[in-house]
C-alpha cells in the first residue's frame, strides 16, 4: 500500500505595521545524541576527508556499482535509493546493480555511518546503521564513495571555520585533517550548507565553529546543497557542448542539454519560472504582511521544501524581515525544519538557515537587490510550522 503524505501550505494576508509576536519554539530532546554518531572515521581505517580527491579512482564508465547487505532493511534500501536517485537526477553518475561486479559498494549495518574516499578496488562497505536515517546523510555517505572529501578538511577551510580539538578524542581528530592543493582541489567557493560539512559540536564540545557566525546553525545540514551535486558533476566531467542560456545560478543539466539545473526557488528549462510547491508575492512601496503555513502530516526521512518568491520592479531594492516564527525545533543544522532568506548575490551558494532565535536572523532587515527575492522553507516533522513576514521595495 503507497503511503500518503499529505502536505500544508497555506497563506494569510494582511495590511498592517509591524508587530512582534509570541514565538513558539520547541525542544527536540534526544536528537542531538543521535546526530553525533554520524562519523567518519573507524579505529581501525584512516579515513579523514576533504573536498576532491585527485589521489583516489573513481569509478570507471561514471557508475558506482552498489548491492545491499541482507541485514539492510527495505526502509534503508527505500531511503537509498532516493539518495542515489537525487545524484543520478542531477549529474552524469549512474549506480547500477553491482552483483556480478568486483569493484562494487556494499551497504551494511554498522557501528554509524561510514565510508572510504572513492573506488578502492573490491567489496567496500558504506556503514548505514539505524541512526543515521536520512537521506541527506545517504548523499553524504555516497558522496565520500564517490571521492568527495569533508568540506571542513579544505586546504582553505581556516578562512571559514576554525577548529578546536581539545575535546575531540584522539581516535576522532583525523576526521579534522587537513589536505593540502596537491592532494585535492576546491572547484567552488566553501558552502556552510554543504552536506559535507560537520555541525558545529561534533565529537567534543568548541570542536568547531563558523568564523561567520550568522552560519552556526547552518553547519551539519543534510539537504545535499545546490554545490554539493555541480561538485560531482565537476568532478566527473559531466558537462555540456554548450549554454542553453541558464539564468540565476543555473547551469546546463548533464542529462538533457537543452535544460538547466537550477538554484532553489527557481524551475521551467533555463531557471527563469516558478519554482515547484512555491507561492509568489509582488512587492509595493509600502510593508505588506503576509503568513504561510506549511507542514507534514507525519515526519519523513527527506525534505518537503516549498518556496517563497517575491517580486518587485525592475532597478528597486526589496526589503524583507520575519515578524515572527512559530513551530520550529531549535537545534545545529536545522534538520527538523527551517527557513532560508536568499539575499546574497550568488543565488549558487547557501545563505545562513533559521530554526533557532538565539541571534537576530530572525529579526533583521533583509535588503536585497535580488528579484525576485526567494525564502525558502524546509521541512520533514509532523507540525504546521507558521512564518510571519513584511516586505516592500524602495
Amino acid at each position: 500500500m503507497r503511503m500518503l503524505i499529505l502536505v500544508f501550505l497555506t497563506i494569510q494576508t494582511t495590511f498592517s505595521k509591524i508587530v512582534e509576536s509570541d514565538i513558539l519554539v520547541n525542544d527536540l530532546k534526544n536528537f542531538s545524541n543521535k546526530r553525533r554518531s554520524e562519523f567518519i572515521s573507524l579505529d581501525s581505517v584512516s579515513r579523514s576527508k576533504r573536498q576532491v580527491s585527485t589521489v583516489y579512482p573513481k569509478w570507471t564508465d561514471k557508475t558506482l556499482y552498489y548491492i545491499f547487505d541482507s541485514n539492510i532493511s527495505d526502509e534503508k534500501k527505500a531511503l537509498l535509493t532516493t539518495a542515489m536517485q537525487r545524484i543520478m537526477n542531477n549529474t552524469c553518475i549512474r549506480f547500477a546493480d553491482g552483483s556480478s561486479q568486483t569493484n562494487r559498494v556494499k551497504f551494511t549495518n554498522g557501528d554509524g555511518c561510514a565510508s572510504y574516499i572513492g573506488m578502492i578496488g573490491g567489496t567496500q562497505p558504506i556503514y548505514f546503521e539505524d541512526t543515521c536515517m536520512l537521506t541527506g546523510i545517504g548523499i553524504h555517505e555516497i558522496m565520500h564513495a564517490l571521492g568527495v572529501y569533508h568540506e571542513h578538511s579544505r586546504y582553505d577551510r581556516d578562512d571559514y571555520i576554525t577548529i578546536n580539538l581539545a575535546n575531540v578524542p584522539a581516535s576522532s581528530q583525523s576526521n579534522f585533517k587537513k589536505i593540502s592543493s596537491q592532494e585535492s582541489y576546491n572547484p567552488y567557493s566553501f558552502e556552510y550548507g554543504s552536506t559535507m560539512l560537520y555541525s558545529v559540536n561534533s565529537f567534543g564540545t568548541g570542536s568547531m565553529s563558523a568564523k561567520n557566525s550568522d552560519y552556526s546553525r547552518t553547519m551539519g545540514l543534510r539537504k545535499g546543497s545546490f554545490l554539493d551535486m555541480k561538485i560531482l558533476n565537476t568532478d566527473y566531467d559531466c558537462s555540456c557542448p554548450s549554454d542553453p542560456g541558464c539564468q540565476n545560478g543555473g547551469y546546463p543539466n548533464p542529462n538533457d542539454c537543452s535544460q538547466c539545473l537550477c538554484t532553489d526557488g527557481f524551475g521551467g528549462a533555463l531557471c527563469t519560472e516558478n519554482a515547484a510547491n512555491q507561492v509568489t508575492f509582488t512587492a509595493s512601496n509600502t510593508y505588506v504582511t503576509k503568513s504561510i503555513n506549511f507542514g507534514l502530516n507525519q515526519t519523513i526521512t527527506s525534505f518537503y521544501q516549498p518556496s517563497i518568491a517575491i517580486y518587485a520592479p525592475s532597478g528597486k531594492t526589496i526589503q524583507f524581515r520575519f515578524t515572527s516564527l512559530s513551530n520550529f525545533y531549535c537545534m545545529n543544522g536545522c534538520n527538523m525544519n527551517g527557513v532560508e532568506v536568499k539575499y546574497m548575490t550568488d543565488r549558487r551558494i547557501t545563505n545562513p538557515i533559521i530554526c533557532c532565535f538565539d541571534n537576530d536572523l530572525w529579526s533583521r532587515l533583509y535588503s536585497t537587490t535580488n528579484n525576485p527575492l526567494i525564502i525558502n522553507l524546509h521541512t520533514r516533522v509532523a507540525v504546521q510550522s507558521t512564518v510571519k513576514f513584511q516586505f516592500r521595495y524602495i
